[in-house]
């Protein structure tokens, strides 16, 4: 297709055409029009919504590197765009004049390999400004003197990402001239712009930032030391990063999620306000601030793949983290224990996870104080031998997930205070030379859910069929398990996965012959074996 094709289409004359794909095959060889098809493809001015996509271009048309621009009294702006997506336009060097569209409210650049440097002429600036003339966005413009204008007046959401060259994103500056820019913006994602080095400070109504993969911490510095509205913050492979206060100029931080950040080594001073905290795979990080007892207002901990991590310390005598609602420990390989007075009195807690930690040793809490937990995890910790208390005293669990332990009498201990509860899902996970399973799990008629993972055996116990109120069953990783026992009295029971059992997968089948336990089973409607349904019920 040539321009001359392309303006056959006579886009231009549709003004009722709200949206708009441009999209070519991303594999392309050979030379290329694109620059000519969309010039002769122009839309009317009219147009809300504007995608492009896999454009190689070397520069975008005319048209749309100043369809915010209004420089003559004959040409139209776009001022009725609301979103615009420019994907994979791998070749364009310059993104076009948008900071004067009245009505943009989403924008995302994604995929432009060789853009270097976002400055005046995205914002409309520099050399268009003596052009400039009063407009529906509320600028005051005049031809010389100082000037009050706003750019980008209505967005509100910005993406820039997979920019490999970005090296810099400017300030709106101008001779003589000040601009108020995102007055409106909430939402700023930069991810994968490696090279950035400088990024703009005033972002007067900035809700939510997350920034991934750049490879220097002055832009994120920039960002957020005027950003006092700042409510989330997610930080992702900061390799820079190692005190949390060198970004950090917001009290009313309420979420903060850092990931990857392989040199993080202090979080303090992320904020009173603070709701949810989240710090993933930081494997520097050894400990939490001493005053992480002082947010009283955090619902959600999450610490996860930390391999250096610690301790959470708490000072004695001291009440924390009254408001938690949900904790998730896991991957932390030099953790050794949990001070009980973490969870003391925590009466909004109601998740609890804590799993593979190869060297925790004690946990020593009395769920009697956690009266709002639903589901607790504490599973493939197997040095732990000190485990919580007052199982029978948790009225309100439903999910459990435990095992195994270096003494395995704990799973016993547990599933004996369990036979007057509310649990309905039970995971038990055990050691390979366990063969057989703690009898204590036969009295738990109630449970609608059990999973066995880990164990030795060779057959289920014939007391399984007990459970009359099962409907799941799920059998994993238990190598040597041959033989079932027969299920015909689990009138309930609607499911039955197994996965990693590569003796029973063999015999239970339906054309397996006098070896089969599928008469066993084959009541069951839903039956999966590795991931496959050998039985599949069509309700």
């Amino acid at each position: 297709m040539v321009k001359k094709e392309a303006q056959k289409a006579d886009l231009s004359r549709k003004p009722n055409m709200d949206e708009l794909l441009f999209e070519w095959r991303s594999c392309r060889e050979g030379d290329n029009n694109d620059e000519d098809v969309l010039e002769g493809l122009q839309p009317h001015p009219n147009l809300q919504y504007l995608k492009l996509r896999n454009y190689i271009g070397g520069r975008f048309p005319q048209w749309f590197l100043k369809m915010a621009l209004r420089l003559e009294s004959t040409e139209r702006r776009f001022d009725r765009m609301v979103k615009l997506r420019l994907i994979h336009c791998n070749m364009c060097e310059e993104v076009p004049a948008l900071g004067q569209l009245p009505s943009l409210q989403i924008l995302e650049l994604n995929g432009l390999d060789n853009v270097r440097c976002i400055g005046p002429a995205f914002y409309g600036i520099g050399d268009h400004s003596a052009s400039r003339s009063n407009n529906s966005s509320g600028q005051v413009s005049t031809n010389s003197g100082q000037v009050s204008a706003k750019l980008f007046p209505a967005l509100k959401s910005l993406w820039l990402s997979n920019m490999p060259n970005l090296i810099e994103w400017m300030e709106a500056k101008a001779d003589d001239e000040v601009f108020e820019v995102f007055p409106n913006l909430e939402d700023l994602k930069i991810i994968t712009c490696s090279k950035l080095t400088s990024a703009p400070s005033n972002f007067p109504n900035l809700k939510r930032l997350k920034i991934e993969k750049i490879d220097r911490l002055l832009p994120v510095k920039k960002i957020c030391s005027n950003a006092t509205t700042l409510t989330a913050l997610w930080i992702k492979g900061m390799v820079e990063l190692t005190f949390v206060q060198e970004v950090l100029n917001d009290s009313n931080l309420q979420s903060l999620i850092l990931e990857e950040c392989p040199n993080l080594i202090d979080i303090h001073g992320c904020g009173i306000s603070l709701k949810e905290l989240r710090i993933l795979v930081c494997e520097n990080l050894k400990e939490l601030p001493k005053d992480i007892h002082q947010l009283q207002n955090l619902r959600i901990l999450v610490i996860v793949g930390c391999r250096n991590f610690e301790s959470i310390a708490i000072p004695s005598g001291r009440l924390g983290l009254m408001s938690l609602c949900h904790l998730t420990i896991a991957y932390c390989n030099r953790l050794t224990s949990l001070p009980s007075e973490m969870l003391e009195s925590r009466t909004s807690l109601w998740t609890l996870n804590v799993l593979k930690c190869p060297n925790l040793a004690s946990f020593q809490i009395d769920l009697q104080q956690l009266p709002s937990l639903v589901f607790l995890s504490l599973f493939k910790c197997p040095k732990l031998t000190t485990i919580p208390k007052g199982f029978d005293h948790v009225s309100s669990l439903s999910e459990l997930y435990v095992g195994p332990f270096m003494d395995s009498t704990a799973e016993f201990e547990i599933l004996s205070a369990l036979s007057s509860s509310s649990v309905r899902k039970l995971s038990l996970h055990g050691w390979p030379h366990s063969v057989s399973l703690p009898e204590q799990l036969q009295y738990l008629t109630g449970l609608a859910a059990l999973d066995l993972h880990g164990f030795g055996m060779e057959a289920l116990p014939n007391w399984l069929g007990d459970l009359v109120s099962l409907q799941e069953l799920s059998l994993s990783s238990c190598k040597k398990l041959r033989y079932l026992p027969s299920m015909r009295s689990l009138a309930k029971l609607r499911s039955l996965r197994i996965f990693h059992c590569p003796l029973l997968r063999e015999r239970c089948t339906p054309w397996r012959g006098t070896n089969s336990e599928w008469a066993k089973v084959s009541h069951i409607p839903n039956i999966c074996i590795e991931n496959e349904f050998i039985q599949m019920s069509s309700i």
